[in-house]
């Protein structure tokens, strides 16, 4: 250590170099870096949620959960799986054995196991959504929006809301609460169906054969082909008051406005969410991996300052859980820290010693803490609550050092 000391001593212009490039390179890095509250950390941890609409807990762990569950025990690597199967969803918790080397391969073998699977009931639309728990994947701010309005009118400002949310560059996912999805509910009237000698089986192959989109192969010829597409979908999907459930040879025809009460609303709410004692539709949003969370929660804002410049007045954008606040204190600790550990040493040595040694002695603080910035871009890693931390302890030892 003293040797590489004299060497710089000897060779100052050098010393002064090195000191100009890790400022520079400091001060661009700093402003580069990305911002979290947590460093990137995957917990080895995988959520496997499947939809089957319409159906009981029972039935759920019937049909989906056990088979799922069948093909996750021929996976080697996994520590434990815990399931949960309530009304209309199936949630398996998967948790891998920390002594696996290779976790990335248990989880490929895990997503297999899964696909495996293809005997659901029809009603399951959707394959099984499979997320990979990380500390990225940890909500940035959740924002809700309230008003003496109607619900339809509120939810359809919403939804241009979360449009405008999910476009911007660093978010990931927007996931609502009291968002509910609409519902076209259609009111039987069994004494209409008697007066008709109409069946519920009736109604319900009338509307599955009006809403269809399926190909019915192709016509081929010399010069080209070209596909043959069944197609009767409901554009507007009040259409299906116009349905025609049974006609005669005289042309009369029975309609399901005929039959039943067709209501345009929103499906039965099940989470209600309140922000500030009131009701209002909440968003809890996602940031991207490597996305800055300081960066993007000020876009965010910024989006919903000129969004309120076109919303009623009466509508009310709540904040809520604001994770860049704490990173932002954070930063502030750091950085009062240094300025305060600067101004002591300068003040010390100065008095005891000479301006230009203090000078010189002082300029370690910003030295170091500029260096770190520079090693922790170059080495791809994020400015985050522990790096901080470490930040401020070091700040302690070089004071207490000079």
């Amino acid at each position: 250590m003293k040797e590489i000391f004299r060497y710089f001593i000897k060779n100052h212009t050098l010393a002064h170099l090195l000191t100009v490039i890790v400022f520079s390179v400091g001060i661009i890095s700093l402003f580069q870096l990305n911002k979290d509250i947590f460093p990137k950390v995957t917990f080895d941890r995988l959520i496997v949620t499947t939809i089957y609409p319409g159906d009981s807990p029972e039935d759920v762990e019937l049909n989906v959960t056990r088979k799922i569950e069948t093909e996750l025990k021929a996976v080697s690597g996994l520590r434990k799986f815990i399931s949960v199967s309530v009304e209309n969803k199936s949630v398996i918790r998967i948790e891998i054995d920390p002594n696996v080397s290779d976790t990335g391969k248990v989880k490929d073998e895990v997503r297999r196991a899964v696909q495996r699977v293809t005997d659901f009931p029809e009603e399951v639309i959707d394959s099984p959504l499979i997320v990979e728990m990380k500390s990225s994947e940890l909500p940035i701010l959740e924002i809700g929006l309230s008003g003496d309005i109607p619900y339809k009118k509120l939810r359809n400002l919403a939804e241009v809301f979360k449009k405008e949310i999910i476009s911007i560059d660093g978010v990931s996912r927007v996931k609502g609460y009291s968002y509910y999805p609409r519902e076209i509910k259609i009111e039987v009237s069994p004494k209409k169906m008697r007066k008709y000698n109409i069946s519920f089986q009736e109604i319900i192959l009338a509307i599955q054969g009006r809403n269809i989109r399926s190909t019915g192969g192709s016509f081929e010829s010399y010069t080209n082909e070209k596909n043959i597409v069944t197609l009767s979908q409901f554009k507007n999907p009040l259409e299906v008051k116009e349905v025609i459930v049974k006609s005669n040879f005289e042309g009369k025809k029975i309609r399901l406005t005929d039959l039943a009460e067709v209501v345009d609303g929103f499906e039965e709410p099940r989470v209600i969410s309140t922000m500030n004692g009131k009701q209002a539709i909440s968003f809890v949003i996602f940031k991207k991996e490597f996305a800055d969370i300081i960066k993007t929660t000020s876009q965010i804002k910024a989006l919903v300052e000129e969004l309120k410049k076109y919303y009623p007045r009466k509508v009310k954008f709540i904040y809520a859980n604001e994770v860049a606040n704490q990173v932002k204190n954070r930063f502030d600790i750091v950085s009062y820290n240094g300025l305060i550990g600067l101004i002591l040493v300068i003040i010390m040595l100065t008095f005891f010693l000479h301006f230009s040694t203090a000078f010189w002695v002082s300029l370690g603080i910003p030295f170091s803490l500029l260096g770190v910035f520079a090693i922790l871009k170059i080495g791809g890693f994020s400015l985050d609550s522990i790096s901080m931390a470490a930040l401020i302890i070091v700040i302690g030892i070089i004071v207490d050092d000079a």
